[in-house]
C-alpha cells in the first residue's frame, strides 16, 4: 500500500467519526427541541403527534450511525492486516482491552445507546402529552397510538444492538480480509 493509499483510508477513517458526531450532536438539537416545545407551557396547542417527528430523524440517523461504526470496522480491520507495523491503529486494543474499570459497559451502553435513549424520551414526551382515554375507552386509534412508538424505539433498539459490538465486528471483517490476504497484495 502506497503513503497516498494509506493517507486516503485514515482519512476516510477520520471523516467516519467526525459524520458520527455531527449526525448525534443535530440529531440531539433538533430531538431535544422539539421535546421542549411539547413540554413548555405553550404546548396545549399542538397536535400530540408532533411529538413523534423526531422518530423520523431517530430511525434513519441511527442506521447511518450504526453503518459508519460498521464501516470503520471494516476500513480499520483492513488497514491492520495491510500494514500490521502500524501502531497508530487499535491493534494494541487486542493485548491491553478496554475494560480496566467495572463501569466500562456502563460507559460503552450510553456511548453506544444514546439514540435509543433518545428515542425513549421521545416516547416518554408523547405518553405524557397524548390524550389517552380511560383504559376502558381505548379506541383503535389509541391503541395504535400506544403501540406505535414501543414499536419504533424497539426498532431503534434493534439498529443499535445489531452494530453494537465494534470487536465482532472487527474481528468478522478481519476474518473475512484474511481470506482474501494475498490477493491484496497483488
Amino acid at each position: 500500500m502506497t503513503d497516498r493509499e494509506y493517507s486516503f483510508w485514515q482519512k476516510t477513517l477520520e471523516r467516519n467519526v467526525s459524520m458520527r458526531t455531527n449526525l448525534l450532536t443535530f440529531s440531539f438539537t433538533t430531538v431535544l427541541a422539539i421535546l421542549g416545545i411539547a413540554i413548555s407551557n405553550n404546548s396545549e396547542n399542538v397536535n400530540p403527534l408532533v411529538y413523534l417527528v423526531p422518530y423520523i430523524l431517530i430511525i434513519p440517523f441511527e442506521g447511518r450511525i450504526a453503518y459508519y461504526r460498521l464501516i470503520h470496522a471494516r476500513i480499520s480491520a483492513y488497514l491492520e492486516m495491510v500494514v500490521p507495523e502500524d501502531t497508530t491503529l487499535d491493534t494494541i486494543g487486542v493485548h491491553v482491552p478496554e475494560k480496566q474499570t467495572k463501569f466500562f459497559d456502563v460507559i460503552a451502553a450510553l456511548n453506544n445507546y444514546e439514540m435509543f435513549l433518545l428515542s425513549l424520551a421521545t416516547a416518554i414526551v408523547f405518553y405524557l402529552k397524548y390524550p389517552f382515554p380511560s383504559l376502558n375507552a381505548y379506541s383503535r386509534i389509541d391503541w395504535l397510538m400506544f403501540v406505535v412508538p414501543f414499536i419504533l424505539s424497539g426498532f431503534v433498539f434493534l439498529i443499535t444492538a445489531y452494530a453494537f459490538d465494534y470487536g465482532k465486528w472487527k474481528e468478522r471483517y478481519r476474518d473475512e480480509w484474511n481470506k482474501y490476504g494475498p490477493l491484496l497484495w497483488l
